[in-house]
């Protein structure tokens, strides 16, 4: 049985839980001009290796060496980032060679991925695939010997996934790059065009046209996000119903934080404290 009745009460509640794990006074948020306790507080002018030492001041856990943490997001000091919760997650589950560890794969059998694809994969935060179109994964698995692929997109606290604008440049982006992708793609039941569907499920779209026609069987795309974020499993839900062929769903997988077999009691307590 769900906790939260909506999405805002979900994410009063997780915020107000990790201002307990702030060590300073709370952070600035330039957007709605307001301090939040869940915010570490960051100099405006702080450079990027500060940022990276706040970030990882903020993973206090012993079992997290953050020595693949090098590409902080924007708002990695907010304590709710789903950058640093996908970190804190998985970086214990992998070695230092980004080999995974039997409780990784054990992770990925939990959500219906074959681990044995995976036995030789190696890890890495956020992946990019093609400098050309630039899409950042937060985390990806690729396995040399079988050629097996999991890339991830991971939510916390966002109310849903991310859009585009209607403007020259994804237009472009589309035409050039995306259009081609989509002729590709093997899991579309309709194929989607530059239009308000294409902007409200972009980072949807970029995900799953990761599924290719000669490889899709090895490929497997995972939105792991948390059962109570409401907003986010109705953005998905409409988005696989109305554009994902059913023959492929076992392929775009939904995925939740609270069934995560690997979740450790700092981790529980810290970000998934309703699911003790």
């Amino acid at each position: 049985m769900k906790q939260f009745k909506t999405y805002e009460g979900f994410k009063e509640a997780v915020q107000k839980n990790l201002a307990k794990f702030n060590p300073g006074r709370p952070g600035y948020f330039p957007r709605f001009k307001k301090y939040y306790p869940h915010i570490i507080d960051v100099p405006a002018k702080a450079s990027k290796k500060q940022k990276e030492n706040i970030v990882k001041c903020i993973i206090r856990d012993d079992s997290v060496v953050p020595d693949l943490f090098t590409s902080p997001h924007m708002y990695a000091h907010h304590l709710n980032s789903s950058q640093v919760v996908c970190y804190e997650f998985f970086r214990p589950l992998i070695t230092a060679e980004r080999k995974l560890s039997p409780e990784m794969l054990k992770c990925l059998a939990q959500i219906g991925i074959p681990a044995e694809k995976f036995a030789d994969g190696l890890a890495e935060f956020e992946y990019v695939p093609n400098s050309a179109e630039n899409t950042n994964f937060d985390f990806f698995i690729g396995a040399p010997q079988t050629g097996a692929k999991a890339y991830f997109e991971i939510k916390y606290t966002e109310q849903g996934f991310g859009t585009c604008d209607n403007d020259k440049k994804h237009e472009e982006k589309f035409n050039t790059i995306y259009e081609g992708m989509i002729d590709n793609c093997v899991c579309l039941k309709k194929k989607p065009s530059f239009d308000a569907a294409w902007r409200k499920n972009y980072q949807l779209f970029r995900n799953v046209l990761r599924l290719t026609k000669s490889n899709w069987r090895d490929e497997y795309v995972i939105f792991l996000f948390p059962e109570e974020n409401v907003a986010a499993k109705k953005h998905f839900d409409a988005f696989v119903e109305e554009f994902i062929d059913s023959a492929y769903k076992s392929h775009i997988i939904e995925a939740h934080w609270e069934d995560m077999k690997p979740m450790s009691d700092r981790f529980r307590d810290k970000f998934f404290f309703y699911k003790k």
